[in-house]
């Protein structure tokens, strides 16, 4: 698909660009590809194939308890039971 100039410049308006001409050219290459890729992806249906057994990568999603947290506490520098204590930021003083 092709996006002509007079796209390009209306996109580059929208976001507040000022381009040149060699970039409108760049852009409405790339704008052009972008758009080719969104059309190809418009083909897949979405249907699932056939119903099979789940590959040996892919497991079922099961929810699980959360259980003890453990060690991403056990390495905080600073912790108060299962909280972990951060120093405290403040804005400068602009006054």
């Amino acid at each position: 698909m092709s996006i002509s100039a007079d796209e390009i410049r209306k996109i580059a308006l929208l976001a507040k660009l000022e381009l040149s001409a060699d970039e409108e050219r760049a852009y409405g290459q790339q704008l052009a590809r972008i758009v080719a890729y969104i059309d190809q992806l418009e083909l897949f249906s979405g249907e699932e194939g056939p119903e099979s057994a789940a590959s040996p990568c892919e497991a079922e999603d099961v929810a699980e308890p959360l259980g003890e947290i453990g060690w991403p506490i056990d390495n905080a520098p600073d912790r108060l039971d299962r909280f972990v204590l951060i120093p405290q930021v403040k804005a400068a003083d602009r006054g």
